[in-house]
């Protein structure tokens, strides 16, 4: 991960409030491994 991370978001379309969210949802997956 790290590197063309945001770019992954932005072609698919999320704007950047988006990014909030799924930072988020990253932290709950990341807390699972």
């Amino acid at each position: 991960q790290g590197q063309g991370g945001l770019e992954f978001y932005r072609d698919r379309g999320l704007t950047f409030e988006s990014l909030f969210t799924i930072a988020d949802i990253q932290a709950h997956f990341a807390q699972i491994k």
